[in-house]
């Protein structure tokens, strides 16, 4: 049987993984993710859930598995001990199998009512908590066939569950970089109209953290106009952007930065002098006078606090490596 034998393999999947949040297509990463895991499992069903802690999924795949049989399970909470389980104790994997005597399993009340019905023989899964943003993700992979998942499948899920979490977070907040390229490397955030985080980067609940020390993490510390739409504001020390996607909002982070008091021309010739343009080559390109570039420069070193080209190309190294430091 197929499954992850060493150490070796499981990094191997996780840099697949990661790998793949770059070539899939949006819409299709998570069913991708868990047909890939599944395989490393011998499974042959995948049930993805993502919602804020006792609150309905806002994120539910199915691979492999009917709808039905997705409906069935949710609602099994009662009759069944993986559940049980995954809600007693976040990020500890288990199965029905190893939840039940030897050869009980199909005496179980589950296993009756919800299994059979839906040609499902067992299940493992794992309930993953970010107690920072209450937000949790369960992973459930099933079996058709006689051979039960071993305690050894569920100590491999613990390994993998994370790095499948930090997979699809990635990948989802790279589909969601493409409208807003310039802003891409800053730490962002997907909220719902009362504000619910529902999901962010590490960057973005580290910046939050350090502007907001008492913030719990369920939802924005601070509210923002709703007419904030493909613009940013300054709240309590942060820039704030804002891009509406339907019903949800899409917000980047960051702490401002010396350089957001220049204009954009004046960003613009710092960017040449930075790469040693002259003057006159600056005001050939630009369509200015040599003593309006000039003035600008001058306006430019003021406001930055430098005296020279090396102290301007410095601090704009220093300004690019801060904004794409924090992801």
């Amino acid at each position: 049987m197929k499954g992850l034998k060493n150490t070796g393999q499981f990094l191997r999947l996780a840099t697949e993984m990661f790998e793949g949040a770059l070539a899939q297509p949006a819409d299709r990463y998570r069913s991708w993710m868990l047909e890939m895991v599944s395989a490393a499992f011998a499974a042959d069903g995948a049930i993805w859930r993502r919602g804020q802690l006792g609150a309905p999924a806002h994120a539910l795949t199915v691979w492999n598995l009917t709808p039905q049989f997705a409906r069935a399970w949710e609602s099994s909470t009662d009759i069944n001990p993986l559940k049980l389980h995954m809600q007693a104790h976040p990020d500890s994997a288990s199965g029905l199998a190893l939840s039940t005597q030897p050869d009980a399993l199909e005496q179980t009340r589950v296993y009756r009512r919800v299994l059979r019905q839906h040609g499902v023989r067992d299940a493992i899964g794992i309930r993953v908590v970010d107690p920072v943003l209450a937000l949790e993700t369960e992973i459930i992979l099933s079996r058709s066939s006689r051979h039960t998942f071993a305690s050894e499948d569920a100590e491999r899920l613990e390994q993998v569950a994370p790095a499948m979490v930090a997979a699809a977070s990635q990948a989802y907040f790279l589909s969601l970089a493409r409208p807003s390229a310039a802003l891409a490397d800053r730490p962002s955030a997907v909220v719902d109209p009362a504000g619910g985080v529902l999901e962010a980067q590490w960057g973005f609940r580290r910046l939050l953290q350090r502007h907001y020390p008492k913030w719990t993490g369920r939802r924005l510390p601070f509210e923002l106009p709703d007419d904030l739409n493909k613009a940013s504001i300054s709240v309590d020390g942060l820039r704030v952007y804002a891009e509406h996607l339907n019903e949800l909002t899409l917000l980047r982070i960051w702490e401002p930065e010396r350089l957001d008091g220049l204009t954009a021309r004046e960003r613009e010739i710092a960017e040449q002098l930075a790469a040693g343009t002259t003057y006159k080559q600056m005001a050939r390109d630009l369509g200015l006078s040599t003593s309006t570039v000039a003035n600008h420069a001058h306006r430019i070193y003021r406001k930055l606090g430098v005296k020279n080209r090396r102290e301007l190309t410095a601090e704009l190294h220093q300004s690019e490596s801060a904004a794409g430091g924090v992801t």
